[in-house]
């Protein structure tokens, strides 16, 4: 248990004072391009922004949980359709509101349509920022962390994104819809599914530069 928390710790510490270099983690991962999306069947009826950030946002999913080794989400149609259906609703309310759809898992966040990153990234990245807040220690539901630990959940397989702006406004709305839902608090769920940071083989460009030394 002693372990456990300090290699908790040490990930808190890192996130924390050695951004940059969590940066070139994540930016490594995100290069690999494991995942190749298909959103054809959306490009006919949203405007390309829309799907670039449903794009970008299905894959920060799954490279996120590449860190903490779990498996690969794929992209649902179904999931996807009612996630828009439910987009296209809180853009006309005006304001953020759960579906509760029964057996599905939901996130959902407001992104600003002038911010120059990649924004559905920037909205899974915000979502993972929360790992600070889960206790592995202590696994189980927490305010504060219920976002990062329904993206990071091991057995949803399933994952469906809708994205809409509000009317006159330069905002939108991402809601991300999971099948099966994570965030299960019955006995044992979350130490099964909310896994901590896995180690990484990270390229060695010094052994690289070491062998063609030695050829010469």
């Amino acid at each position: 248990m002693y372990l456990l928390e300090a290699s908790v710790g040490l990930f808190r510490e890192l996130w924390e004072k050695l951004d940059v270099l969590l940066s070139d983690v994540f930016d490594w991962v995100f290069s690999l391009n494991l995942f190749d999306l298909d959103l054809d069947y959306l490009e006919d009826e949203s405007p390309v922004e829309m799907v670039d950030i449903k794009r970008e946002t299905f894959n920060a999913h799954n490279n996120y949980r590449t860190i903490h080794g779990c498996p690969p989400l794929v992209m649902s149609e179904e999931l996807s359709t009612m996630a828009q259906g439910w987009a296209d609703k809180l853009a006309e309310k005006g304001f953020l509101q759960y579906s509760e759809n029964p057996g599905l898992g939901e996130n959902i966040s407001l992104v600003d349509l002038e911010q120059p990153s990649k924004k559905g990234e920037q909205v899974v990245k915000e979502w993972y920022k929360e790992i600070n807040n889960y206790n592995y220690s202590k696994p189980g539901w927490k305010r504060g962390a219920y976002h990062v630990s329904q993206l990071l959940w091991k057995s949803t397989t399933e994952i469906g994104v809708g994205v809409a702006k509000i009317p006159g406004q330069n905002k939108a709305y991402v809601v991300v819809n999971y099948r099966p839902a994570g965030n299960n608090n019955m006995p044992g769920e979350f130490e099964r599914n909310v896994l901590p940071p896995q180690k990484m083989q990270m390229p060695d460009n010094n052994a690289n530069m070491r062998k063609n030394i030695n050829r010469r």
